[in-house]
């Protein structure tokens, strides 16, 4: 699959759009209208790619930027590609599919340039995670030392870049952990709770009792499939169709597991919901996603994206934000919906600071201006539903909100 690009750049993440000339082009070659679709979005993807490194290199900038490519994880077609097509496309016969912990659906190609500096190449046998891309960036414009006491998961790829011919014993031995839904998401049926929920009720987090999750360990890997374990050798089969029967291995890898699963648990950061910064220096536009509320009410739910569930009056969602610039915002609320609604906006402040700003949300999102205060206490964010025409509910109760948009209208 592609990654995800903005909409701007013709690629969304539930629809597959390109111009007709690049779906021609597929179509003419005898493919299907789905797939045609879809590998006119790639092939319009790849265009627009080689426009931004033809940009950097005319601008002179080559030898200044590094370029990380790499897709999201997975393939989904959401039904519309035949198996002979689906198969096509998975020329090594990977297992699994997005969202799931098979290789199938966690490993992605990573592409690095940085001209005068990175020879071509390609580097083999190194386990390499996306979260060595935040360290390796770090390292390569000098910022190594700037974590502010934090640690970083991730590796740093700099070495392997420079020199790709060498790979350290310790790069094929790595250990790496894979999770594709807790078990509370499971349980729930493919939505999520508000992280300070989870880490109230810790004791609901039990490893191995649900959920998709997976460790590498050199070329052994331990996958955990609703409730199924079975050990893989990567090297030997990495189809990951042929389970070994070794319980000393397997032991030790599940251990590996829980210790991992524990250090998460017992972080606090892993339950720290995002705070929004509204009126950040230089952006037009803040944006407060759905779906990382930290309080709802009872009917909405939090998925991957979105949040759902706007069925009544009086349902809500709390938000953590912080309030950097003072000055009038417009507020927009990207919700899908059937029927009119009525909402209001409320920002509170522990240090007193209050606004709010209530209106019918129009096809735009438009709400209404809010004036924001700059301050140095917690602020927390309502949205809240006022008013609904909608009946028995939005969407049947599956009205989508994407986020809510704060647009600095004027700076005070």
């Amino acid at each position: 699959m592609a990654p995800h690009l903005g909409k701007e750049y013709g690629a969304q993440s539930e629809n597959w759009h390109a111009p007709d000339a690049f779906v021609l082009k597929y179509q003419r070659k005898g493919l299907d209208a789905a797939l045609s679709r879809l590998y006119g979005m790639i092939d319009f993807m790849d265009f627009q790619v080689g426009r931004m490194l033809a940009a950097v290199d005319r601008l002179g900038l080559g030898e200044n930027t590094v370029v990380a490519f790499f897709s999201d994880n997975g393939p989904i077609d959401g039904g519309r590609l035949s198996t002979i097509e689906r198969d096509g496309r998975n020329l090594y016969n990977l297992n699994g599919n997005k969202g799931e912990i098979f290789d199938n659906g966690i490993r992605v190609p990573l592409f690095v340039r940085w001209q005068g500096h990175f020879p071509p190449s390609v580097v083999e046998d190194a386990l390499v995670s996306i979260t060595d891309i935040f360290p390796t960036m770090m390292d390569l414009s000098g910022a190594r030392n700037r974590t502010y006491g934090k640690p970083i998961d991730g590796w740093s790829l700099s070495k392997l870049l420079y020199n790709p011919k060498v790979v350290s014993e310790s790069w094929k031995q790595r250990v790496l952990f894979h999770t594709s839904g807790a078990p509370e998401w499971t349980r729930r049926g493919g939505v999520y709770v508000p992280l300070p929920d989870l880490g109230r009720n810790k004791a609901d987090l039990v490893l191995g009792r649900d959920g998709r999750w997976a460790v590498r360990e050199g070329r052994y890997k331990l996958v955990h499939f609703f409730g199924r374990e079975e050990v893989f050798d990567m090297i030997q089969d990495p189809q990951e169709s042929s389970p070994l029967d070794n319980p000393i291995l397997h032991q030790h890898l599940r251990n590996k597991l829980g210790e991992w699963w524990l250090k998460m648990l017992v972080d606090p950061g892993s339950f720290t919901t995002p705070v929004f910064h509204i009126g950040w220096p230089g952006r037009s536009t803040s944006k407060v996603l759905a779906m990382a509320a930290v309080q709802t009410s009872p009917r909405v739910f939090l998925h991957s994206h979105d949040a759902s569930g706007w069925v009544e009056e009086g349902t809500f969602a709390v938000y953590q934000v912080n309030i950097l610039t003072t000055g009038s915002y417009i507020v927009r609320v990207r919700v899908q919906s059937t029927h009119p609604i009525g909402g209001v906006v409320r920002v509170s402040c522990d240090d007193g600071r209050k606004s709010s700003v209530a209106g019918w949300i129009m096809a735009n999102g438009y709400l209404g201006v809010i004036s924001l205060q700059r301050g140095g206490g917690q602020c927390y964010m309502e949205f809240k539903i006022a008013t609904s025409t909608g009946g028995a509910g939005l969407y049947g109760g599956r009205a989508r909100m994407e986020s809510i948009d704060f647009d600095l209208l004027q700076e005070n």
